[in-house]
């Protein structure tokens, strides 16, 4: 509501018409007129675009230090634990089963998980190395 009237004010369209009483334009000249009403927002001033482009910017290179980066890291050290593996290694599974290494294929490793129990799993499904030489 307050945008129309100080949109009125500005093309200077005031008055009433005629007998029946509407309300309609009377006498423009079209021209607007300048009005300062404090509730309209600021004009955007020339090159504000570039300071947002910046942030933006600015915003992102924050996110990747402090998400992405140490991320790539964690899963950087976990790649060369897993490369590293050898028997006796206990680990942590992606479906959280702890096992101990007893065998190791190329992708493949064999682990057991209780006496008498030995299971295969994809090196892919090991989620942390817990213990070096745990046997």
């Amino acid at each position: 509501m307050q945008f129309l009237l100080a949109q009125a004010k500005t093309t200077g369209t005031t008055g009433t018409t005629g007998t029946t009483g509407t309300t309609g334009t009377t006498g423009t000249t079209g021209t607007t007129q300048q009005v300062n009403d404090p509730n309209l927002p600021p004009a955007s001033s020339p090159g504000g675009g570039y300071l947002t482009l910046v942030m933006m910017v600015g915003i992102f290179v924050i996110f990747y230090f402090l998400m992405i980066r140490p991320q790539q890291k964690k899963q950087k050290e976990l790649r060369k634990q897993i490369d590293t593996l050898s028997k006796g290694d206990k680990v942590l599974t992606t479906g959280g089963i702890y096992a101990i290494v007893v065998g190791l294929k190329e992708n493949i490793i064999t682990a057991k998980i209780a006496d008498d129990v030995k299971v295969e799993i994809s090196k892919q499904a090991i989620s942390a190395v817990i213990e070096r030489n745990a046997e």
